[in-house]
């Protein structure tokens, strides 16, 4: 995989500003309360399309309520770099639809999912991060489904029970309670999107897959005895053809330590920024490309002078190289609940890729900026 100067840091300081993917905070509200589920007729071929099942279990995702086990034709898959969630665990998978239609293979773009096919997406936080085996309280669970005309999106918000998860167009916030690695209790109001929200992120007038791609799932797998998830998946016939032999361009896990600090560094960019910073998004006024491509210095904001009025901590540049502290990039990664951290969709700086994109910019080669500025 041939890696370049900078996939974009910069951009995700700069445009976070704008709200591309997440709404103003509310006050957090009982995990019960509200509910958007169409309690009308049963749910039938076209409003399963629609995203109008009045609950979870009507799709048949799972062997049982409450449960994460997929039924007969849902697979699970797990991604290389993760978007952060304030913390929150995700389960993933696809589920194919029942009159034997198979995904398409793609090596550079997200995968052709057929009519009926289901991404799907659990949120969960579990009660004590030092052993999971106390298990989790499942949150939200988002769907993208493929229709005849394109991907419809939807969330699903499970009850205090865990025994349904209901769907909710609003969003709102609950209250979530655990304890982290470090034995320390937090707190948190976690914040369900609208269904604008998800297409803020996905795409508004074309909702597309983030993670169902190559370049996110060429990895090793739990899920598939540590298998190639890719390879594993093709051997159980999920794809209309096997995918080509030979080498796939992927990201890098940013946590991974044994990795050059530049590839986790924009894997982590392109991960939690990318969908909104590029060509064809929500961020694409600001001039900041932070998806997984080849990109001039300047477009990954090096040297580059911030282009939003928000909150730039007095900074002068988006990145400065070889200096964090004085790069707006970072410092809007440290901010908490304001319309202006970054990434979107999250209230709570995120540890680990703070000390990841710290790393990153101060393996830039430095430069004052005075004559390279823009």
């Amino acid at each position: 995989m041939s890696i370049r100067l900078g996939r974009g840091l910069v951009v995700v300081a700069i445009v976070m500003g704008a709200g591309a993917c997440s709404s103003e905070p509310s006050s957090a509200i009982p995990i019960d309360a509200g509910g958007g589920g169409d309690t009308g007729a049963p749910c039938d071929e076209s409003k399963r399309l629609a995203g109008k099942c009045a609950t979870l279990a009507e799709y048949g995702i799972f062997t049982g309520t409450g449960t994460q086990e997929p039924a007969p034709g849902v697979y699970p898959y797990a991604v290389i770099a993760p978007l952060f969630a304030d913390d929150a665990r995700k389960h993933r998978f696809i589920q194919l639809p029942s009159d034997g239609s198979k995904a398409r293979y793609d090596a550079s773009a997200p995968w052709g999912l057929p009519v009926g096919a289901i991404a799907v997406k659990t949120f969960s936080f579990v009660h004590d991060a030092r052993d999971p085996s106390k298990g989790e309280r499942l949150i939200e669970t988002r769907l993208l489904i493929r229709d005849p005309a394109g991907i419809v999106p939807i969330t699903y918000v499970w009850n205090a029970a865990q025994t349904e998860a209901v769907r909710e167009v609003a969003g709102r916030d609950v209250q979530v309670e655990w304890i982290d690695e470090t034995g320390r209790a937090r707190t948190t109001a976690y914040r369900i999107p609208t269904t604008n929200d998800c297409k803020r992120c996905h795409g508004l007038d074309d909702v597309r897959l983030l993670g169902v791609r190559t370049l996110q799932l060429d990895r090793l797998s739990d899920s598939y005895a540590n298998q190639n998830q890719i390879d594993a998946l093709a051997a159980l016939g999920f794809f209309e053809s096997p995918p080509p032999a030979g080498a796939r361009e992927h990201l890098v896990d940013p946590s991974d330590e044994t990795a050059p600090i530049d590839p986790r560094g924009r894997s982590y960019l392109e991960a939690n920024c990318g969908h909104c910073h590029n060509k064809s998004a929500a961020a694409d006024w600001s001039g900041l490309e932070l998806d997984w491509g080849p990109h001039p210095p300047g477009a990954l904001g090096v040297c580059k002078r911030p282009s939003s009025a928000g909150d730039t901590g007095g900074l002068r540049f988006d990145i400065l190289p070889g200096k964090p502290a004085e790069s707006v990039l970072l410092y809007r990664m440290q901010l908490t609940d304001s319309a202006y951290r970054m990434p979107e969709g999250s209230r709570s700086p995120d540890a680990e890729g703070l000390d990841v994109i710290a790393a990153w910019i101060t393996s830039l080669p430095p430069d004052d900026c005075t004559r390279t500025a823009f």
